[in-house]
């Protein structure tokens, strides 16, 4: 996926409706695989005004050992327009 852009793409949206997110077939799974990624940072807040500092640190250093490795993942597996499309690409549709 190439974030928001891609959406963009001609019959993406079709293939969203039809199940599919990237080769990953839309589940449960995948949906609370995807609410744990957006749920993880606001966790980490809300314990880090509740815990005690020797807690928290420990807490912090071990999911930022997991999360940070499950973000350069994400970052890696997304291409950037300019590699699959004309630079100008984005524009063109609301050029013409």
């Amino acid at each position: 996926m190439n974030g928001p852009r891609h959406l963009y793409q001609p019959g993406e949206i079709d293939t969203i409706r039809s199940g599919d997110i990237f080769v990953f077939d839309i589940s449960g799974a995948l949906l609370s695989g995807f609410l744990a990624l957006i749920a993880i940072p606001s966790l980490m807040v809300l314990l880090s005004l509740t815990l005690p500092a020797l807690v928290n640190r420990a807490t912090n250093l071990v999911v930022a050992g997991v999360f940070i490795p499950v973000c350069v993942f994400n970052a890696a597996g997304a291409s950037s327009p300019t590699r699959t499309r004309n630079r100008w690409s984005c524009c063109a549709a609301t050029c013409s």
